[in-house]
């Protein structure tokens, strides 16, 4: 062979080499881009997600604050979030069709939005009838805003019981749904005799969505 053939041998193996280089570069950048774009658009999908349960809890507190606070309720503005995905369980085969195989389930990306808070009831007797008189202004607002309360424990009561010292009964569980947005205004008895009375309540609303609805 001579060094002119030599060299075009070269030259060409070289080319070659140059151009599989190139479409390397390519599928990787190509790669990339794809894995960026989809963590960007998880990443703006969760945080719709996130966003709608604290605006939610936001709107729907609003008409509640004044009885609320009246009751001793304070800092509602303080939102604490949680977020996380959850995996729903692998579907189950049905035994009489095999070949049957029902799709994967989808992850679910979930938020919850809300306040807890505590307050100790009054101790002398204008305070309590003053407390009775802000939970029936709750009560009225609850039922004002679409609230549904639990029957066999309605507001009113419930909070004249744990004024009049009862230490232990089920929760005050008061819930709304939106949409798929499901909230809840829950308040527990938080004291035991000889201790003052006290009442916990959590608030919050909570959303969920398929991940990789994109």
């Amino acid at each position: 062979m001579t060094k002119k053939k030599t060299k075009k041998l070269q030259q060409i193996l070289r080319a070659r080499w140059q151009l599989w280089v190139v479409i390397l570069c390519a599928a990787i950048i190509g790669a990339v881009v794809g894995v960026r774009a989809t963590y960007n658009s998880a990443w703006a999908q969760h945080n719709v997600i996130r966003l709608r349960a604290e605006r939610s809890v936001k709107e729907e507190l609003a008409p509640l604050r004044a009885s609320l606070t009246a009751l001793g309720f304070t800092n509602l503005s303080e939102l604490d979030t949680k977020c996380a995905t959850t995996q729903p369980p692998e579907p189950t085969v049905n035994p009489q069709h095999p070949n049957d195989i029902p799709d994967a389930p989808i992850p679910v990306f979930e938020c919850s939005s809300g306040v807890n808070r505590y307050v100790v009831l009054p101790a002398d007797a204008a305070g309590k009838t003053a407390f009775i008189r802000q939970a029936q202004e709750l009560s009225r607002t609850l039922r004002a805003n679409g609230w549904t309360s639990r029957e066999d424990y309605p507001t009113v009561p419930w909070f004249q019981s744990v004024a009049g010292g009862v230490d232990y009964q089920p929760d005050q569980l008061n819930t709304k749904n939106i949409g798929n947005v499901h909230c809840m205004v829950d308040f527990f008895t938080a004291f035991s005799k000889p201790k003052p009375p006290a009442i916990s309540l959590q608030a919050s609303c909570n959303t969920a969505d398929s991940e990789f609805k994109f």
